[in-house]
């Protein structure tokens, strides 16, 4: 993730998820978000995320909302509300702006 201004009012819905046909890999230390079968032909680049931002690539796998990561991010970092919120609004932006979100989770 990048670094970046904080903007707590991201109009997140409430149930998101992340398109099939991306997984995350990691390759000589670095963790890559790689798009798989015919998704490789939409997307031609890997996708690299942090430590933090692949720990909750896995929280995402399945169906999730903001605050369930956010609350992971709480239990396993030992971090307050406020940081938790800033890190998985970060990561959100960019699955987001990358297209890693299914359609009409903005």
């Amino acid at each position: 993730m990048t670094e970046r201004s904080y903007c707590p009012s991201f109009p997140w819905r409430s149930d998101m998820k992340i398109k099939s046909g991306f997984i995350l890999r990691t390759v000589a230390g670095k963790n890559l978000v790689v798009p798989v079968g015919e998704r490789a032909s939409e997307f031609s680049l890997m996708v690299s995320l942090n430590s933090t931002g692949a720990f909750l690539w896995e929280k995402a796998s399945s169906e999730f909302t903001r605050e369930s990561l956010t609350e992971d991010l709480m239990e396993y970092y030992g971090i307050s509300s406020e940081k938790a919120a800033e890190a998985v609004d970060l990561f959100l932006d960019k699955i987001s702006r990358e297209g890693f979100l299914e359609d009409g989770d903005l």
